[in-house]
């Protein structure tokens, strides 16, 4: 099973063009919603998929070498902290796709 939301995001990276075999995605912070389903949808289609948890040390490394990189956060203030670290630290053909959910509904 996968989410609309995870199936959506993998179109949209297919119709981009950013996909192939050789192509390296990091997906920062995996809920059960999006991030997980997402990461086994893609495993199917690439050579690379590293998951990490939101507080991981080191993220400006790994995320260097990410040719899709895929954040899936509930809190805006580390949505504010990964748009600086992107700027900072993500290669400039890397695919950036940020998936926000709010539950304070």
């Amino acid at each position: 099973y996968a989410s609309a939301g995870a199936e959506a995001a993998k179109i949209l990276i297919e119709k981009s063009g950013m996909l192939s075999k050789r192509s390296h995605c990091v997906i920062l912070g995996a809920s059960n919603i999006f991030g997980k389903p997402f990461a086994s949808l893609i495993l199917r289609d690439i050579q690379g998929v590293t998951v990490l948890p939101t507080l991981f040390e080191g993220l400006d490394k790994l995320t260097t070498m990410a040719d899709v990189l895929i954040v899936d956060v509930a809190s805006p203030k580390f949505l504010v902290s990964i748009i600086t670290l992107s700027s900072a630290s993500i290669n400039g053909g890397t695919f950036v796709l940020i998936f926000f959910s709010n539950n304070n509904s």
